[in-house]
């Protein structure tokens, strides 16, 4: 049968002599594609009747009339889904016009005078789709749970091939992961405020593009309110103050929360005018208007739902006065931070002064004690040589001169007694002295 089922591939016909054969065999196809079947019988063979296992009807036939038109009957009959053709040859065509996933592991084969065919299988090839999440046998979309319960719930896939299946917790964490599988398991077993929120079921396999298919379950857990931590206000007379309680890290039943306010043991109301008590989900505010004295004090809300209750208490206090270093003000330091800084600056210039005016008279000092010297020196060595005395005398004149030029550059100022012109008649006033003595 091989041989002749390999020429009838191939297009080469034959005259079919055994079992009728059915091809293709095997049949990988994408889902929403056409397919074809053909059964090769005896060519004097005018009937064959085709069985599809898991489908509906169970078996149809075609015949071949004597006008050469192919007649179905059964549910090869559906020209929605089906189309037929039969020749004289012995052939007959069926063709699956939008194969779907109710095709996917089909088996087909057919007869002739009681003579079967061999067996061919259908596969449809598909992205994930139809995720969704099971908790026990119903799908679900929300559940709602009571703390410290045992949660688990599934999530499922149809694809083909089977598809990588991940869960993503309410904080987008990856859970858990299966790969070429169609369902995977999560439990929880001991469900708790914080796992409330809502959990991501995605599905991929080699023919999806992009995100590929997913589905959301919201898990809701009950339980009691939660405390907070805001117990104090402190506020001014005829000031407003907010009291404001959240139930943290619950959730419930829609509209299952109950807030009630009270100043002590006494119950408050919603007046509009010195109380305003408002709520919204799990959320309670209570505003006090034009704090007076006697407001002052301890409040509570108790706090109910379908799981429990929770009763938190506020001190309301006057807020102390503030002493008399907390009343300087930021202009105040500005002020006096720019006071020391001017203060810091006129004593650096000042001292800088100082010392210049320093230095610049020991430079002076210096320079008369030098100009000294020179003429002493030059009385010592001239004696009654005039003419040695002279040279001396222009020597020194030309060193005074030089000093004089270097410390006007240097920008110093020099008196009456330091000068070339004090000197030069300092000088004369020697030497007639001591030609004259």
């Amino acid at each position: 049968m091989m041989w002749r089922a390999l020429l009838l591939v191939m297009g080469v016909n034959c005259i079919v002599s055994g079992n009728p054969i059915i091809l293709p065999a095997f049949n990988d196809v994408l889902v929403n594609s056409s397919l074809e079947l053909a059964c090769y019988t005896n060519k004097n063979v005018t009937v064959t009747q085709w069985v599809s296992l898991n489908h509906m009807g169970s078996f149809s036939h075609l015949y071949l009339s004597d006008n050469g038109s192919c007649k179905p009957d059964g549910f090869l009959a559906e020209n929605r889904y089906f189309e037929t053709s039969c020749y004289s040859n012995g052939t007959f065509k069926i063709n699956i016009k939008r194969v779907n996933l109710s095709n996917h592991g089909q088996e087909w084969y057919c007869y002739d005078e009681n003579r079967k065919s061999n067996i061919a299988k259908i596969t449809v090839r598909v992205q994930p789709r139809k995720v969704r999440f099971n908790y026990g046998i119903v799908a679900e979309e929300r559940l709602i749970v009571n703390q410290n319960e045992q949660v688990t719930f599934q999530c499922f896939a149809e694809s083909y091939p089977l598809p990588d299946i991940v869960i993503k917790n309410q904080r987008d964490e990856e859970i858990i992961m299966m790969k070429n599988t169609s369902s995977v398991q999560h439990i929880i077993h001991r469900v708790s405020c914080a796992d409330a929120g809502e959990y991501v079921c995605s599905a991929r396999n080699m023919l999806t593009n992009g995100q590929g298919a997913l589905s959301k379950l919201v898990l809701i857990v009950r339980c009691p309110p939660r405390p907070s931590a805001d117990t104090l206000r402190e506020t001014k007379m005829h000031f407003d103050v907010t009291l404001q309680y959240l139930a943290k890290e619950f959730l419930d039943v829609q509209n299952k929360t109950v807030f009630a306010w009270y100043k002590q043991n006494v119950p408050l109301q919603n007046d509009g005018n010195k109380y305003i008590i408002s709520s919204h989900g799990l959320q309670a505010n209570l505003i006090i208007r034009n704090i007076t004295q006697s407001d002052y004090g301890q409040y509570r809300v108790i706090v109910r739902n379908s799981f429990g209750h929770y009763t938190h208490y506020y001190e309301v206090r006057e807020k102390a006065q503030q002493s008399s270093t907390e009343h300087i003000t930021a202009s105040a330091l500005l002020k006096i931070a720019i006071s020391i800084s001017i203060f810091t600056f006129i004593v650096v210039v000042l001292e800088f002064s100082y010392w210049r005016c320093i230095r610049l008279k020991q430079i002076l000092k210096i320079k008369d004690r030098k100009t000294a010297d020179i003429i002493t020196e030059y009385q010592t060595t001239t004696g009654d040589n005039d003419n040695a005395a002279d040279n001396g005398y222009e020597e020194i004149d030309e060193q005074c001169k030089a000093r004089e030029a270097y410390m006007d550059m240097q920008g110093i100022k020099t008196d009456n007694d330091s000068n070339c012109e004090y000197i030069d008649m300092k000088i004369q006033t020697l030497s007639i002295e001591n030609n004259y003595g």
